[in-house]
């Protein structure tokens, strides 16, 4: 790993084909190593483009809504460009009636897995149910099988957010048990399924 200058660094990573580029204010990007050249990729400092960042949760109760929006705020004065969604519901009106539900929040449309693709990064905000993902979460997953097939959103970075009603409910087993969706996507970690050459190493540092 070379040194930090302007921010910027230069991380070898196990693949020999590829090094990636961090930037400490927005990190971006991969680029190939080629016959001793570096070929780079469009970075979003050079584009002065701010990324589109894809906010989608699912809230009966609307705590996990409440995280999602100071989220998007956090997003937003780092210089993202935030659309918060919501994941699809799943229960009939009937039931979110006699489970005493409020109303969705109007300006959050329900989520696609197109908009998924479209997104530069993805947060997802995700309650916990017997320390896994609320069903609602994970149908809008079990969607994007088109995405996977078509390698629609190997690369792109990704974090999530959670909350449990009390402590010790599953936060981490939730985390740990949503990981397999996004490293099965190439989001994260495993990049079996993605072209070997390439290895995009994006990060999202959000505090």
């Amino acid at each position: 790993v070379s040194e930090p200058k302007d921010g910027l660094f230069v991380r070898l990573y196990y693949n020999p084909a590829s090094v990636c580029l961090h930037n400490s204010k927005w990190p971006l990007a991969c680029v190939q190593k080629s016959k001793a050249k570096l070929i780079s990729f469009t970075m979003a400092e050079e584009s002065k483009t701010s990324p589109k960042v894809l906010i989608v949760y699912y809230s009966m109760y609307k705590h996990i809504e409440k995280m999602a929006i100071a989220v998007g705020k956090g997003v937003e004065a780092a210089g993202g460009k935030v659309t918060i969604m919501r994941a699809p519901e799943t229960l009939s009106e009937e039931v979110l009636e006699k489970m005493k539900a409020p109303k969705k929040n109007a300006e959050h449309k329900a989520a696609t897995p197109q908009d998924l693709a479209d997104a530069d990064a993805i947060i997802f905000g995700i309650p916990t149910r017997f320390g896994m993902a609320a069903t609602q979460m994970k149908a809008l997953i079990d969607h994007t099988g088109g995405l996977w097939m078509k390698g629609a959103l190997v690369g792109k970075p990704a974090s999530m957010f959670v909350s449990t009603a009390t402590q010790g409910g599953g936060q981490e087993t939730t985390n740990l048990t949503f990981v397999t969706q996004l490293v099965h996507h190439v989001i994260l970690g495993n990049l079996k399924f993605s072209w070997p050459q390439i290895i995009c190493c994006i990060r999202l540092n959000i505090t």
